[in-house]
C-alpha cells in the first residue's frame, strides 16, 4: 500500500503544486508595483524554488509509478536534485523571514541595510545552497547505488548518513526560521503596544508598518507545522529505530502539501497579493498605481497605505445652472468625483 501511496501522492501534489506555486510568481512578476518591493521578490524566489522542486518530484513520481528502473547516475541526479532544491526551499523561507526582520526590527535603516546588492545576495542564497548540496551529495550517492539499474525511491535507496545530513540540515533551518520569527514577533508586539498607547495619549491614528509581518508569520507557522513531522520521523528512524512506512509516507506528503500551498497562504494573508490574484483571475478591480490613488486613503491589512476608497477624476464637466439645480450640487462645483471602491 505504501509503495503506491507515495508515488501517487508525489504525482498529484507535484504537478498540481507546481502549477499552484506558479500563480504567485505570475502575479508578482506581472505587477510593476509588487515586483519592485523586496518582500514580494523574496516570496517570488520561494515560490520558484517550490515550483521547481514539485515539478521534478512529480516527474520522479511518474517514473516510479510506471515501475521503470533508472541507471544509477540518473537516479543519483534526480535524488540530489530533490535534496538540494528541497533544502534551498527552506533557505528561501528563511530569506523571507530575514527580509521581514530588517523591515520590522530596523525599519528606519531598512534601505541602508537591505541595499539592492544585499537583496540580490539573499535571493541567490537558496540556489547557492542547493548547488553546494548537489556537489556534496552527488558523488557520495553515486558511490552507494552500484552499477545495476534500480527503482529510484528516496526512502529505499538513500544512504542513512545522507538522510541524517538532509534531515539535520532542514531541522537546523527550521530552528533558525523559528528563532528569527520569535525576535520579530517580540518587536512587532512592542511596536503595536506603543502605537495603542500613542492613540490613547495623542488621539492620532498612527500605524507602524508591521502588519505585513503577521501574514508572513502565519505562513511560516504553517510551513513549520507541515515540515516538522517529516524531520522528526526521519531523525527518529536514523537515531532510534525504524518507523512505520505509512508514517514516513504521510510525513513526506505533508511536506509536499506545504510547498504546494505556500503561495496561496501568502496571497490569503496579504491584501496586495490577494488583490493581484483577483485581477489575474478576472474577479477584481484594476490594480492602481500610487499616482492614480486619490484623496481618501486608508491602510489595508498588510499595513501599507492603500486605497480604501479611491477617488478618480474621470473628466471635468461644465454644468449649466439649471442642471446644477436639478442635481442639487453646489454652484461652485465644476467637476464630479465618482467614488469607486
Amino acid at each position: 500500500m505504501t509503495s503506491k501511496v507515495v508515488p501517487v501522492g508525489t504525482i498529484l501534489i507535484g504537478y498540481l503544486g507546481a502549477a499552484s506555486s506558479s500563480v504567485p510568481i505570475l502575479a508578482i512578476v506581472t505587477s510593476r508595483r509588487l515586483r519592485g518591493q523586496p518582500m514580494f521578490r523574496t516570496i517570488t524566489n520561494l515560490a520558484l524554488c517550490e515550483a521547481w522542486f514539485l515539478l521534478w518530484g512529480g516527474v520522479l513520481g511518474t517514473v516510479n509509478m510506471a515501475g521503470a528502473q533508472m541507471e544509477p547516475h540518473l537516479c543519483a541526479a534526480f535524488l540530489c536534485h530533490n535534496l538540494s532544491v528541497g533544502t534551498g526551499g527552506s533557505v528561501a523561507m528563511l530569506v523571507v523571514s530575514v527580509e521581514r526582520y530588517v523591515a520590522v526590527v530596523h525599519g528606519l535603516r531598512y534601505s541602508a541595510l537591505l541595499t539592492p546588492r544585499r537583496l540580490w545576495l539573499l535571493l541567490l542564497a537558496p540556489w547557492a545552497v542547493a548547488g553546494a548540496m548537489w556537489l556534496l551529495t552527488g558523488a557520495a550517492l553515486l558511490a552507494t547505488l552500484g552499477p545495476a539499474p534500480l527503482r529510484c525511491r528516496f526512502l529505499e535507496v538513500m544512504p542513512s548518513r545522507l538522510k541524517l545530513a538532509f534531515s539535520g540540515t532542514i531541522f537546523a533551518l527550521c530552528a533558525a526560521i523559528v528563532a528569527v520569527n520569535l525576535v520579530i514577533s517580540r518587536v512587532a508586539l512592542r511596536h503595536q503596544a506603543d502605537i495603542r498607547q500613542q492613540r490613547r495619549q495623542v488621539g492620532r491614528e498612527s500605524r507602524e508598518d508591521v502588519s505585513a509581518y503577521w501574514g508572513v508569520l502565519r505562513v511560516t507557522v504553517v510551513y513549520i507545522l507541515f515540515q516538522t513531522p517529516a524531520n522528526v520521523v526521519l531523525l527518529l528512524e536514523l537515531l532510534w529505530k525504524q518507523q512505520p512506512p505509512a508514517l514516513i509516507a504521510v510525513a513526506s506528503v505533508l511536506v509536499l502539501i506545504a510547498f504546494a500551498m505556500d503561495g496561496w497562504f501568502f496571497g490569503y494573508y496579504n491584501a496586495k497579493l490577494r488583490r493581484r490574484y483577483a485581477l489575474l483571475f478576472g474577479c477584481g478591480a484594476e490594480e492602481l498605481d500610487d499616482d492614480q490613488q486619490g484623496g481618501a486613503l486608508g491602510r489595508d491589512d498588510d499595513g501599507d497605505t492603500e486605497g480604501v476608497v479611491h477617488l478618480h477624476v474621470r473628466r471635468q464637466t461644465r454644468v449649466s445652472p439649471a442642471e446644477r439645480a436639478a442635481r442639487g450640487t453646489h454652484p461652485s462645483s465644476k467637476l464630479t468625483l465618482p467614488v469607486t471602491g
